[in-house]
């Protein structure tokens, strides 16, 4: 259970929502005992964290919430106390944005994704006609055939040593999931996750161009089959 309440573990959710992102695009933790409060993992690349914990004042009874964000607005980490929780969460917004443009700063294809990504939200808003639906058999089957023609991809990739073992390795876990999730998930959810997972495999490949391009091509693939049946 969470130290925090009900209505500021909404509102932690509803401050990630109202920015750039959402808040399936992150690990969020309540803790339910210990210093830390709060803390949001950025799921495409976990190395960005906001960490929320409390701690007591000096010879003092008054207790101070700490925030702990990375990125900061001009350091890789900053850090900032105040009295207040509400203020913790307040910063949140503010830290998304730092976020971004820390991403976009790193990662040339991360906008282009990013566009992809809101393109199929759209889509999916657009077409999906019942996105509580479940694929199909046939439906899940075609996905898993898609995902395994990639998964050969990557392995020809692998081949030719424009990626690692460790990054094959990570690629076919993912590819192995999002097969699984299109088994049991609705098409609305299937489709959210699976442009979370596409972004967070590309920060993964960070010195594989090619790789890089092969799960843009990937997006583009999904958002472009608004006409096919996995969208009905």
């Amino acid at each position: 259970m969470s130290q925090l309440n009900n209505a500021m573990m909404r509102e932690v959710r509803s401050k990630l929502n109202s920015s750039s992102f959402t808040a399936d695009d992150f690990q969020i933790s309540f803790p339910a005992s210990g210093n830390t409060l709060l803390q949001l993992t950025f799921i495409g690349a976990p190395t960005y964290s906001y960490v929320v914990t409390r701690q007591e004042k000096y010879n003092s009874d008054e207790i101070a919430y700490v925030v702990t964000a990375c990125p900061g607005a001009h350091l890789k980490i900053e850090r900032f106390s105040t009295s207040e929780i509400p203020r913790t969460i307040a910063s949140i917004p503010t830290w998304c944005q730092n976020l971004r443009h820390d991403l976009r700063l790193s990662s040339p294809v991360y906008d282009e994704l990013s566009e992809l990504r809101e393109s199929l939200l759209n889509q999916i808003n657009e077409h999906v006609s019942d996105p509580e639906k479940h694929f199909t058999r046939d439906e899940a089957e075609s996905l898993t055939r898609r995902f395994d023609e990639i998964l050969e991809q990557f392995g020809e990739l692998k081949k030719k040593n424009k990626i690692t073992e460790d990054e094959l390795a990570a690629v076919k876990a993912d590819l192995k999931a999002l097969k699984e999730n299109a088994q049991s998930f609705p098409k609305g959810v299937f489709f959210r996750t699976a442009g979370n997972k596409i972004l967070s495999m590309i920060c993964s490949l960070a010195k594989s161009p090619e790789g890089k391009h092969l799960l843009l091509s990937t997006a583009k693939h999904l958002v472009s089959d608004q006409n096919g049946s996995l969208l009905q």
